[in-house]
């Protein structure tokens, strides 16, 4: 078995992805699309008025997937407000949501590398 030791734990349990253009994702909040800056399987940060941490918001979380629209519905757990960049947990999601969100970031990393690596959009 592997296994990562690190020297401090700063609660970070996923990969974050620093969205592009490209990735095409969208969040919505309150009927308005915000502009999302980074996101995990866990979390998300978005630029907006800020949010008292600790409270809870609606959002829908979309994107596109294998030539698919989906929209994801769920809440955002406000962790911390710093001008009016907002971090929160995605809260209440399926186990199916979740999973659904996890192959999106695999796809978005996927694109990224090969951007870096070669030059290009798809290889």
């Amino acid at each position: 078995m592997i296994e990562f030791r690190f020297a401090q734990d700063n609660g970070r349990r996923a990969y974050r992805h620093s969205l592009s253009a490209e990735d095409n994702f969208r969040l919505i909040i309150a009927g308005e699309q915000c502009t999302a800056i980074n996101l995990s399987e866990n979390g998300i940060a978005y630029e907006g008025a800020p949010v008292n941490s600790g409270e809870l918001i609606a959002a829908k979380l979309a994107f596109d997937l294998d030539g698919l629209s989906v929209i994801i519905t769920c809440n955002l757990r406000t962790v911390r407000s710093v001008g009016d960049l907002n971090c929160c947990l995605i809260t209440a999601l399926s186990d199916s949501d979740r999973l659904i969100l996890s192959r999106y970031l695999m796809e978005c990393q996927k694109r990224q590398i090969r951007r870096e690596r070669y030059g290009v959009e798809e290889a």
